[in-house]
């Protein structure tokens, strides 16, 4: 244990403890710690992971000083850069010096967040071309070194590139094949933009892999096992999905995809018997009717899906909604939906008759987000009987943007019902029907933990941020909807 000194009743403490206790701060708490004592200065001054944002800092004499007073400071006492973190302004050109000297002092982590893509093809030449770094993280740059410069990291186990542009295909590739023992790349381009996925090679240790907003070519994500045999985790994320989607990987455990809007018939296809999590987030429309998920995984997996939609119960949503429950019905399946833009002449209109023969799907978890206007009671009730008739959840979560769905659902809840306990067999919510009982908890985020509130008592807990009800239904010979 740190030997410690006691003074007028104060602890001091050693500079390594001081340190380790300021890793935990991001770089702003850090610094205001430097007002306690000259050892918590001291520390602070001799750091070895550097945080610098320079964004909002527009005195190019000051940003300058500042850069050559630190590490001229480094340099001086010996001392050693572990990490370094920067974001930049408008000049780019006054980080040159400070990035350059840090990788020649042996830095194995580096952030760097550029204001545009010039002036730094230099520096970034001798960054991609570092034996030293383990982790490397670029944002808003041009990656284009130049012929007489090596590029490939031999150590990089991390490499994360947002928001470039490539002065061709090649460098990627080549930039990735001199990475041997990397294991995580995230690759993003711009939302908007129409930068294609640059060929990659393959990478036999790779265990995570993220792509967002690049045009990718089907064939890429059928060959992933090929590429990847040690692939883990793979997030994939596209603002408008237009074509099929088929993804094949024996070794993946989690699936995250995410896309803005879904255009046309497409087909979504996952083949993964390994997997432990899957993510699915659709922000505009419900996933189409021809999504196929296929697992004969035998561990316990969850599949945790989020919608946003204008109308989440209409004759499409519940045939494109159960289609998806039922691909994934081997599954602990987590769902949430958010409905937006609430409007009278769109809001939930089905015939009951669309339910007929559906299977009822268990479900860990429902939650209902949006719809922060007042309704009427009746579309809420449509939304819900709407959603029981299609699932069983075993909790429905609210957040308190919800309220009035919230107090909804309090008061069908607690017809016929006393104290914690409501006893909901005669409801007029069909889809109801098999309810046996409810429970209504909230969040106290003092202590983390829920606690029972007797249903009868909403009024006086609505300020909570976090509600939710605890769901028992009665067991059926026949899991159809009648």
């Amino acid at each position: 244990m740190a030997r410690r000194r006691r003074r007028r009743g104060e602890f001091f403490l050693s500079e390594p403890i001081i340190r380790r206790i300021q890793s935990f701060l991001n770089g702003r708490e850090a610094a205001q710690t430097t007002v306690l004592s000259k050892s918590w200065r001291q520390a602070w001054l001799t750091r070895p992971n550097l945080d610098f944002d320079f964004s909002q800092l527009s005195i190019v004499v000051e940003v300058s000083e500042l850069m050559d007073k630190t590490i001229r400071r480094y340099e001086e006492s010996n001392l050693k850069i572990e990490s370094l973190s920067l974001i930049m302004g408008s000049s780019n050109c006054l980080c040159e010096d400070l990035i350059i000297k840090a990788l020649r002092m042996g830095v194995t982590r580096l952030s760097l967040q550029l204001s545009n893509e010039n002036g730094c093809d230099q520096v970034l030449a001798e960054v991609l071309g570092s034996e030293h770094l383990v982790e490397l993280s670029l944002q808003g740059c041009r990656i284009a070194p130049s012929p007489e410069h090596k590029i490939g990291c031999s150590r990089l186990k991390s490499l994360s590139l947002s928001e470039f542009k490539l002065e061709s295909d090649e460098v990627i590739f080549g930039l990735l094949s001199g990475c041997p023992l990397l294991e995580n790349l995230s690759l993003t381009g711009f939302v908007h933009g129409t930068v294609s996925l640059p060929n990659l090679p393959n990478l036999p240790k790779l265990k995570r892999l993220e792509l967002r907003y690049l045009r990718i070519n089907s064939s890429f994500l059928g060959d992933l096992s090929c590429k990847f045999p040690l692939l883990r985790s793979f997030a994939f994320r596209c603002f408008y999905l237009e074509s099929d989607l088929v993804i094949s990987s024996p070794s993946i455990e989690h699936l995250d995809i995410e896309t803005e809007r879904i255009l046309g018939p497409v087909r979504l296809e996952f083949d993964v018997p390994s997997i432990r999590k899957f993510e699915f987030k659709s922000w505009e429309n419900l996933p189409p009717s021809s999504l196929s998920f296929k697992s004969t995984s035998l561990r316990e997996w969850e599949s945790h899906l989020y919608i946003k939609s204008h109308c989440c119960v209409g004759t499409v949503g519940v045939i494109g909604l159960n289609k998806l429950l039922t691909s994934l019905g081997q599954s602990k399946i987590h769902l949430w939906i958010e409905v937006y833009k609430y409007n009278s002449e769109r809001s939930f209109n089905y015939d009951v008759w669309e339910f007929n023969g559906l299977t009822l799907h268990q479900v860990e978890e429902l939650t209902i987000d949006g719809m922060d206007c007042k309704v009427p009671s009746l579309t809420n009730f449509a939304l819900f009987d709407g959603l029981f008739r299609l699932c069983r959840p075993k909790l429905i979560t609210q957040q308190n943007q919800a309220s009035y769905q919230s107090d909804f659902l309090f008061k069908t809840f607690l017809r016929h019902g006393t104290n914690h306990v409501c006893s909901a067999r005669s409801l007029c919510m069909y889809g109801l029907r098999q309810l046996e009982e409810v429970r209504g908890q909230i969040f106290y985020e003092d202590v983390d933990t829920w606690r029972l509130i007797p249903l009868d008592a909403w009024d006086a807990f609505k300020e909570h941020k976090k509600i939710r009800f605890q769901l028992r239904w009665r067991e059926e010979e026949s899991q159809q909807v009648n």
